[in-house]
């Protein structure tokens, strides 16, 4: 699926939620899960121009939540507790680059890339 998006010109960012509920309870069920998951984020994340925002949201699993997020950290992998942190900042970035003048940043034809 995500390479799907990466090839859509209509997507200019992968906003992906990483569902505690589902993760924690694969992850619990197969300890080398997480890794597997998080190995094919970082190898998309070095192959696909598109800025990548993970969304974990932890519930009652924090402590699984920040293990996970340490192990994306570790990927260079940033992950954002929220779907509106992850556009704040996914905006804020924007904003930087439009004000250096910048158009490098942002991929042919994307909405970011107009003015």
């Amino acid at each position: 699926i995500l390479d799907i998006l990466d090839r859509d010109k209509n997507v200019d960012c992968i906003a992906l939620e990483l569902s505690s509920l589902f993760l924690f309870a694969r992850w619990e069920h197969d300890p080398t899960f997480l890794d597997q998951l998080l190995d094919a984020l970082a190898d998309f994340k070095v192959r696909s121009p598109k800025p990548l925002l993970p969304i974990l949201i932890a519930g009652a699993k924090e402590a699984m939540a920040l293990e996970a997020r340490d192990r994306l950290v570790a990927r260079d992998i940033p992950t954002y507790p929220s779907f509106q942190r992850a556009a704040l900042a996914l905006r804020r970035v924007i904003d930087y680059h439009r004000r250096q003048g910048s158009t490098t940043f942002f991929t042919e034809g994307s909405l970011a890339a107009q003015p």
